[in-house]
């Protein structure tokens, strides 16, 4: 009985995250969307704001008692996460959302190889594989004739080397703070340098100036792609095996340049889809499990360790349990 309640939790954790994988594809999408009627730094600050205001109920309780490193923990990461989501946004202004879906999720190779650089940590075969294939992905993907990358697919990628730097930190801190009220003040952080960015850097917006369509776009990447997906998350790693969350979450990808498709009309060319299948290949590939189990020195079969992070070692601030931060 016990065996079989474990398995229905399984299923149902594995369908959240089924339904994380759908939300965050469309996020690219949503992204565009916004970009409509708003500037980047006003997309951002609106898009925290509403996630921040998401979570303030579940953090509320926690504020009395938080610890002061929490808070600073929050305040740097939240920083960072406003650059890099400014990067991002202004990049999604040059490049295509299915291009964005494919460059972004490339972080699941850069933590890794940046952990080892830092931290010496060692990576695996099958993750220097999945490096070289990154690389050669993103080269299909993105380079011109001359060698020269397009301005918004430059930007992206810079956004994924921030984030790496947000995942490793928050890996190394997660197990020390708060993390719904760390969570939460890495949003309001990155919507308060939104809006003094917006102030200084862009022309004065009104809300009345930003369509309907851009306004559904900011409230879906506030509540759905942020808040929601980082409660989503929480609630399905609790169950899920880390072989279960890596695998559906690279779906990410895929719904992301489905939605392109369908609801931006994005077209393919033989190279983009042959780029893209080559990422889509880098991202997988650490997270495939072996066909087959080495043999301890007992004849005993023991599992390899797994080349790359999982999500157990993520988190978005908003997204994922120790940071992910939400794109």
């Amino acid at each position: 009985m016990a065996e079989q309640e474990m398995r229905k939790k399984i299923i149902v954790a594995d369908i959240q995250l089924f339904l994380l994988a759908i939300i965050w594809g469309a996020g690219f999408v949503a992204g565009k969307i916004a970009l409509e009627t708003t500037t980047p730094f006003y997309q951002v600050a609106y898009r925290y704001l509403g996630a921040a205001l998401f979570m303030l109920p579940l953090a509320l309780p926690r504020l009395r008692s938080v610890h002061k490193k929490t808070l600073l923990a929050g305040m740097a990461v939240g920083a960072l996460m406003f650059v890099g989501n400014c990067f991002q946004t202004i990049g999604l202004l040059y490049t295509t959302p299915a291009k964005q879906s494919f460059i972004v999720p490339s972080y699941t190779v850069i933590v890794p190889l940046l952990s080892f650089l830092f931290f010496r940590e060692k990576p695996g075969k099958r993750l220097i594989l999945a490096a070289f294939l990154a690389m050669a992905g993103i080269g299909i993907l993105t380079l011109n004739s001359d060698l020269s990358m397009e301005y918004g697919d430059l930007l992206t990628l810079i956004f994924a080397f921030i984030f790496s730097l947000q995942v490793i930190i928050t890996g190394r801190l997660v197990n020390h703070i708060d993390i719904t009220v760390y969570t939460l003040v890495t949003m309001v952080t990155a919507a308060v340098l939104a809006f003094a960015g917006a102030f200084f850097m862009e022309t004065p917006l009104p809300p009345s100036h930003i369509s309907l369509r851009s306004w559904m776009g900011i409230a879906y990447l506030g509540i759905l792609n942020t808040a929601l997906a980082y409660l989503l998350q929480n609630m399905a790693q609790r169950y899920a095996p880390a072989s279960h969350t890596a695998l559906i979450m690279s779906l990410e990808t895929v719904f992301g340049t489905l939605f392109a498709v369908l609801l931006v009309g994005e077209t393919f060319t033989l190279r983009k889809t042959i780029g893209c299948v080559v990422m889509f290949c880098a991202i997988l590939l650490p997270k495939l499990p072996l066909p087959f189990h080495r043999r301890s020195r007992h004849g005993d079969a023991v599992d390899e360790p797994a080349d790359s992070i999982t999500t157990e070692d993520l988190s978005r601030p908003g997204c994922r349990a120790t940071d992910r931060p939400p794109v």
